[in-house]
């Protein structure tokens, strides 16, 4: 690629060194290398703010209502979440929302009436009482629902007087049905119909105070047919006479799917064959138009309510089900995605409101539990909110694809605190498309208290939707929760999760005891969203995953690990303990080699807290073995534990039949008498405590420390590959010895995804499946230039850089040829170009840049093998310049599969002259 464009930019380069007019700016090399600055400043304080910085893993979110930066949740099952990239995707369960207003087949009728949208019908004209006396069989409101299960019906009278009266229901579903017979309809009453034709018919026989029964009937084409005495129902009587009924069908049992729409009405009818209707909903004139033999007469019905039953209107209301909750961040925003199954209506009365409750200092003892516009609902008792987030859809004014602001006036976007007052700024804002069905979040982190994203480790959210009034309110339901969605594992659905005060994972009141002494959860007032979401970030500040990440030239080293993918039989506490399982769950480890100074520094950061709480501490051994591929020439493949602290039960392998061995532990621990820093080496198995000139400082989730070289073995033989393993134990604070387990004590790993699924188990004491190690591959040497071609008007960038392997048998490194090598430029992940190596191993890329790139920093980095490769640059060169934004060049951007890697940073400072 770079010999014929070469030969393409050959001329417009002669032009333009005879020009008279110089374009191209050549300055000094802003492109420098983490690992190559000597003497990077590092204080051992606790605070990681002054480490060399990582590269985000995640594509920079611009909240825009392009949901394109985010990644697809579609290939995680529900109820589960993953963390890709940096991104944490929960996927919910679809259907899993509550009805609209929830449907309690128990005889109130305060739920029909306290909501809106489900009241279809009602008779205000009353006969002459002295004409026609109904005061036993007065009809007033017809209510109908539905969803893809049930068809629900209710209605009301307005009786005076108990009576015997059998009430029908007529439901058209379609073409065909009933019109008349010589036999009457399903109870022979003298009922017939026109411009409509039931294709079903229930019937309730009310007998003074009572349901005697309550039949379903469908009609053949020739005659009516009994199908099933319906039991799902419940009545409502005051002082001995008939009020309300509602009833709820299954389409099933009516032998149908739900139907696009349907036609109903209700009348009141004597109780002998051939009576006929009184009254009915809707009113219809022929139960008038015989007053004197009304009761007898016959009655053609031509009144009925139509209804489209469209799934906008569903009991289960798809506008208010969390399909998906996202969150990804960076260091001046915690950012969200929301996917509902539906947006179609904002600005208005009825809309959805998402609540979004954050715990963002790890500790359970304080907080606010209810959950914000008077929804009735708490969070968890082990999840009160620091922070409470409303996106309130319903506000007026609220439209698609339009960016809002805090405090912008028309208060759709709010952050409580647990005062409850507002401290939202300007700074966080949301964007709703409802095409992609999402609302994208963007919450600056001093909104949320969070004045060093660095260190957040874990934010805890509860998530729920309500409709709102748009007025700060909830749609109120009454006497239980206003909840209609939450994200939860509890039960079936939302209302299994809120519906009452038992704990919906055993279905008993909260604060049970079982029959080891345990409490079965937390005590908890009922109505309340006990399912959260625990996202741990690390320091990029990103949800943390598995990215192990190797800065090349045996300097510096980072391992991202995924939280929650440790052993979960950790000592807890005693009782009101706030000892959460993952304070032993690493989800950061760094190591750095300062050759300056001939000193290693550490930096490793927890989910949970370092400092010594209640019964236990963290315990991290950093593994080290020079000669990996030589099993035999280290002190053990058992890792060994300090002196007096008992044993790890763990030993290393290479492959599930051969043991690997170790040169080198460093220990790090805290506990009430202060740190430990313990280095066992061969000279020492036993372990030098707080050796002289070591340094170890933590701060909540971050150990920090520094060893002389000298102490695991040299500046030369960490310039080599070598394996290295970060595990993690738990350390007793009673007994000061490590808690002994179940096969081996280990209860993380850095660098492996599942601790006891991946590695150890019941039979397994084993680190074998995934082990950390240098991987011996490498791109050095870069040399880049940018140039303005005068009468070609793009910006060309010229790359060289050399692909070499670590020979292991030479112990050299080599250049490896014949590798096709992809160059991306980070920033915004803009693929570049590829090109083959030649016989020495040397890439030449010469390519134009894309029109995309702004003036910035960025770095160049490569991928070879699936395997992504920052670029080494042994030499300076001209600082890149671009004059104004070339012609776009369309690629596809490449998103590769980190397994492992080798990684030097190169920063390239882009500016645009005017």
């Amino acid at each position: 690629m770079y010999k014929s464009l070469h030969t393409l930019y050959l001329l417009p380069l002669i032009i333009l060194a005879i020009s008279t007019i110089s374009v191209l700016h050549v300055e000094s090399m802003l492109v420098r290398t983490l690992a190559t600055q000597e003497g990077y400043a590092i204080t051992v304080d606790g605070d990681p703010s002054d480490w060399p910085s990582i590269p985000a893993q995640h594509p920079q979110v611009s909240i825009d209502g392009n949901t394109s930066d985010w990644y697809s949740a579609n290939e995680l099952s529900e109820n589960n979440y993953t963390v890709v990239n940096g991104e944490y995707i929960w996927r919910d369960r679809v259907g899993d929302e509550r009805t609209n207003f929830e449907i309690v087949i128990d005889g109130n009728s305060n739920d029909w009436v306290s909501w809106r949208g489900y009241f279809v019908a009602e008779d205000a004209i009353d006969p002459d009482p002295t004409a026609l006396d109904i005061s036993g069989a007065n009809l007033t409101r017809l209510y109908v629902a539905w969803d893809q299960a049930y068809l629900y019906i209710a209605f009301e009278t307005n009786s005076s007087k108990s009576w015997d009266v059998d009430y029908g229901i007529a439901i058209d579903t379609g073409d065909g049905g009933y019109t008349s017979s010589t036999t009457g309809d399903a109870y022979g009453k003298n009922i017939s119909f026109n411009n409509y034709a039931p294709d079903f018919e229930i019937y309730i026989q009310v007998r003074g105070n009572i349901i005697n029964k309550v039949t379903l009937h469908n009609w053949t084409g020739t005659s009516w047919q009994w199908i099933v005495d319906l039991t799902d129902y419940r009545a409502y009587f005051e002082a001995g006479v008939f009020k309300f009924i509602e009833l709820r069908i299954r389409w099933g049992t009516m032998g149908i799917n739900k139907p696009d729409n349907i036609a109903v009405n209700v009348w009141a009818a004597g109780v002998s064959v051939g009576d006929s209707a009184v009254d009915s909903i809707p009113h219809d004139s022929t139960v008038m138009d015989d007053l004197s033999n009304e009761w007898s007469d016959n009655d053609t019905f031509t009144q009925l309510a139509s209804i489209s039953l469209d799934e906008d209107n569903e009991v289960r209301d798809r506008r208010v089900d969390i399909t998906e909750f996202h969150v990804t961040s960076n260091q001046t925003h915690l950012l969200l995605l929301i996917r509902l199954r539906e947006i179609f209506i904002l600005g208005e009365d009825g809309a959805p409101a998402i609540l979004v409750a954050m715990d963002t200092d790890t500790i359970y003892t304080n907080g606010e539990r209810w959950l914000a516009l008077n929804c009735d609902t708490q969070t968890s008792s082990n999840g009160p909110w620091d922070y409470h987030l409303v996106i309130d859809l319903a506000r007026p004014g609220v439209n698609d694809l339009t960016l809002y602001r805090g405090g912008d006036g028309t208060n759709s976007i709010i952050v409580y605190d647990p005062s409850w007052s507002d401290v939202v700024s300007s700074n966080t804002s949301f964007i709703v498309n409802s095409t992609a069905k999402a609302i994208e979040v963007a919450i600056y982190w001093s909104d949320i208290g969070v004045s060093n994203p660095r260190n957040v480790s874990n934010v805890r959210f509860t998530v729920a939707t309500v409709r709102s009034n748009g007025a700060g309110d909830a749609w109120d339901i009454a006497g239980v929760s206003d909840v209609l969605d939450c994200i939860t594992s509890y039960g079936v659905n939302t209302w299994d999760e809120v519906k009452d005060d038992n704990d919906p994972l055993t279905d008993q009141p909260y604060g049970v005891i079982d029959g080891d002494g345990n409490e079965t959860k937390d005590s908890g007032d009922g109505r309340a969203v006990n399912g959260f979401m625990d996202v741990g970030f690390n320091t990029i500040p990103e949800p943390a995953s598995l990215q192990p990440l190797f800065l090349y030239n045996s300097t510096y080293l980072v391992v991202l690990d995924p939280f929650n993918d440790h052993r979960e039989d950790y000592l807890k506490g005693g009782p009101g303990s706030v000892v959460e399982d993952w304070d032993v769950d690493v989800i950061e480890f760094r190591m750095y080699i300062n050759r300056s100074d001939d000193r290693v520094y550490f930096l490793v950061f927890m989910h949970g807290n370092v400092n010594p709480l209640d019964a236990a501490s963290p315990a991290i051994a950093v593994v080290i073995d020079y000669t990996p591929l030589d099993p035999g020439d280290g002190v053990s493949e058992w890792v060994y534990a300090p002196s007096g602290w008992g044993y790890t039960d763990t030993f290393l392998r290479l492959d599930p039949s051969t043991n690997s061995t170790w040169q080198y532990i460093v220990w790090f621990t805290t506990n009430t008498s202060g740190n430990w820093l313990v280095i066992l080496s061969p000279t020492n198995t036993a372990g030098d405590f707080n050796p002289v000139d070591t340094e170890m400082a933590t701060n909540d989730h971050v150990i920090e420390a520094s060893i002389p070289a000298d102490y695991i073995g040299g500046l030369t033989m960490l310039s080599k590959p070598f394996r290295i393993n970060i595990l993690v134990y738990g350390y007793n604070l009673t007994t000061r010895q490590l808690i002994n387990l179940t096969s081996s004590n280990v209860y993380d790993i850095g660098g492996v995804s599942g601790t006891w699924d991946t590695e150890v188990s019941d039979t397994d004491w084993g680190i074998d499946t995934v082990f950390i190690r240098k991987l011996s591959t490498r791109l050095v040497n870069l040399d880049t230039y940018h140039h303005r071609l005068v009468y070609y008007p793009r910006d060309v960038i010229r790359i060289n850089a050399t692909l070499q392997y670590y020979n292991l048998s030479t112990d050299t490194w080599e250049g490896l040829p014949n590798q096709n090598v992809k160059i991306y430029l980070i920033g915004s992940t803009v693929y570049l170009g590829s090109n083959t190596t030649d016989e020495n191993g040397t890439i030449y890329l010469e390519t134009l840049i894309p029109a995309t790139i702004e003036e910035g920093n960025y770095t160049l980095y490569g991928v070879f093998n699936e395997t992504l490769l920052y670029l080494e640059a042994t030499n300076t060169g001209p600082q890149i310049q671009i004059k104004q934004p070339p012609a776009p060049i369309p690629e596809t951007i490449y998103t590769p599969v980190i397994l492992a890697t080798t990684i030097l940073a190169i920063t390239l400072v882009i500016k645009r002259r005017k």
